[in-house]
């Protein structure tokens, strides 16, 4: 366990179009081949499956052990308010076996290959050379905040926001007894009588990759959108959208908030009105009142459905919750639905299921009464009424970016930050 990574991990991936060997970081959504040009958007509903190829024969003996890699920001909630850090971890799947608890640093030096059903050739050659992992997600990985357990006697509970959740297969060989590293040729384990035997194995490696044309569905004009952008923008017909279950593009709402200068740089927030009866939380007056803000509750909060404001982009964890505190305590007023800021906008990059969490992460920071919130944190149910996207517009200004509604600042630097995450 230790901070996020200087730099991503680099993958090759094959162009579908022409067959070119394109290298891409492991959060990149955008495919853009070197060679046949094609601009295409990549989707995977599963975790991604990748693999470190061997470099010593033979090539039908390797074994292939699983590794679930993890990487974003971890809170911990207890009755002294909230913890956060950076995890960038990797570990075994697998109980009770021969192989490293863990793969280092390898997959930063190496590049990775990404595993998919049609796969095929030198690696696949029999049935058992891919261990299916022992339990579908890793375990507990922090077992306190900064590796310290929570007190004896406390309540506790922790979320995940903006993960990068993989499964890292690493080869090895059994040869003479020993079990051989096959990127290193050198012995993990000299005395083995038996590797990999009893492990389920995987009948086809699963998660296939979809590779989406980069169209607008409705008009037929190029999407816009960062290599790790998560929301395609349309400027032709004024549309946003992202990838569905269903194999395809769905579109999303969206406003903007304020009016903004013609420099002012616009940050997307997911807006998501909610409503959670196991907090008492019904309306905006509930919320005011659950946090204990130091204002009259007006009569027309009571009708107001609360509506909790979660980045929809990955930042450091205390100024990502810090964000989200300011702008749901003082809501901005929304200026425009359906017309896209003409000038600089930040696209999003954190999935709207996560920003759920963080309304769970959020209410534990605000809560005049968090023993209350925190004995039935685990089974709080969240029900959602109208999530969108909303961009709010800040005010560059030396290295700092600020709203002016709110005089909140962000320092420019936090985003180089937060594509590391």
């Amino acid at each position: 366990m230790k901070s996020s990574s200087p730099s991503s991990w680099q993958v090759d991936l094959q162009c579908p179009q022409c067959g070119a060997l394109v290298v891409i970081e492991e959060t990149d959504r955008i495919f853009l081949c070197d060679y046949c040009r094609v601009r295409l958007y990549l989707h995977q509903a599963d975790p991604c499956r990748y693999y470190l190829a061997p470099r010593v024969e033979p090539l039908e003996d390797i074994l292939f052990a699983p590794y679930w890699r993890f990487k974003g920001m971890v809170f911990t909630l207890d009755r002294d308010g909230v913890s956060d850090q950076l995890v960038d971890s990797n570990r075994l799947a697998l109980p009770s076996q021969p192989f490293p608890i863990s793969l280092g640093v390898r997959p930063q030096a190496l590049r990775l290959k990404h595993l998919t059903p049609d796969l095929g050739g030198k690696y696949l050659v029999r049935e058992g050379n891919f261990f299916y992992p022992g339990f579908s997600r890793p375990p507990a990985i922090t077992p306190g905040v900064a590796g310290r357990p929570s007190p004896a006697g406390t309540l506790a509970a922790r979320a995940f926001i903006g993960e990068t959740l993989s499964l890292i297969y690493a080869p090895f060989l059994v040869r003479d007894g020993a079990l051989i590293d096959a990127i290193l040729d050198h012995p993990v384990i000299r005395d083995l009588d038996h590797a990999g035997e009893d492990l389920p194995s995987i009948r086809d490696a699963p998660g296939r990759i979809r590779f989406m044309p980069m169209l607008c569905p409705a008009c037929g004009w190029d999407l816009e959108g960062e290599k790790n952008a998560l929301v395609l923008l349309c400027r032709n017909c004024e549309s946003a959208w992202q990838a569905g279950s269903g194999g395809g593009m769905e579109r999303i709402s969206f406003a903007v908030a304020g009016n903004g200068e013609e420099d002012s740089w616009y940050l997307p927030f997911w807006q998501i009105r909610a409503t959670i009866p196991g907090a008492g939380l019904k309306s905006f007056a509930d919320l005011a009142r659950f946090a204990n803000l130091p204002k009259a509750v007006q009569g027309r909060w009571e009708e107001q459905p609360p509506a909790f404001w979660i980045p929809a982009f990955k930042l450091q964890p205390k100024l990502f919750l810090r964000l989200a505190r300011a702008l749901t305590l003082a809501p901005p007023a929304l200026a425009r639905q359906g017309s896209l800021p003409r000038c600089n906008l930040h696209h999003a990059t954190l999935p709207l299921a996560e920003a759920v969490e963080g309304i769970r992460v959020l209410l534990a920071a605000v809560a005049a009464k968090r023993e209350v919130l925190l004995a039935g944190f685990a089974s709080l149910a969240i029900e959602l009424e109208e999530p969108g996207l909303v961009y709010v517009p800040f005010t560059l200004k030396g290295l700092e970016l600020i709203q002016p509604t709110l005089q909140l600042s962000i320092s420019a630097n936090a985003f180089q930050w937060g594509k590391l995450l």
